[in-house]
């Protein structure tokens, strides 16, 4: 319909679902499960801390690189469908606090693989270790850490965009990745800064 009406179509995605290959990970081996869900100072995960809205939440660590690559395989397979249309205009990226195209805050990514990360790729030391290590590794993340912590997250984050508009752009080099962050402000944390 929108090659014969020459119009640009430009689907929309929301990574606010669990995906097939990551629910495999999660209900597997607890080591390999070890950075798929966001984890908080108390070593709890989101979805145990707080209920899915309508089904809707942010299931996974976008900072996990196999969260990105199941990230990716969706960009791709809908590419892949739809992207040799001469409609095909890109994808739209919708960016919201009940999905993991984002993190939710500064107080997530504190589980073992997520920070072993973090400290390799920085040349940090963990400042964590036993049993108070999530809350040892917020409370640096909070205060001395801070600029490294955010400068790091933004960049993995940065990297799993350029990932996801590569992709858009296979096999159509004009095809276009949007963001759409209408939905980003309907969230706890952002309503509290933005509210007196």
């Amino acid at each position: 319909l929108f090659d014969r009406q020459d119009l640009k179509l430009y689907p929309s995605l929301q990574f606010n679902t669990p995906l097939p290959q990551l629910e495999i990970l999660r209900s597997g081996d607890p080591r390999t499960r070890i950075g798929i869900e966001l984890v908080d100072h108390q070593g709890r995960t989101w979805i145990s801390r707080n209920a899915p809205q309508g089904g809707l939440a942010p299931y996974y660590n976008p900072l996990d690189a196999r969260v990105q690559a199941a990230m990716a395989a969706v960009v791709s397979e809908l590419v892949e469908r739809y992207g040799h249309h001469p409609s095909f205009g890109g994808v739209v990226l919708n960016v919201s606090p009940d999905g993991y195209a984002m993190l939710p805050d500064a107080n997530w990514g504190f589980d073992d693989r997520t920070f072993a990360r973090f400290v390799a790729d920085t040349g940090t030391s963990d400042p964590g270790a036993g049993r108070d290590r999530f809350a040892e590794r917020a409370r640096w993340c909070r205060t001395q850490g801070r600029d490294q912590w955010l400068a790091w997250r933004a960049s993995k984050m940065t990297g799993l965009y350029r990932t996801l508009a590569t992709e858009v752009r296979k096999g159509n080099d004009q095809a276009q990745l949007i963001y759409s962050g209408a939905e980003m402000l309907r969230g706890d944390t952002v309503r509290r800064y933005l509210r007196p």
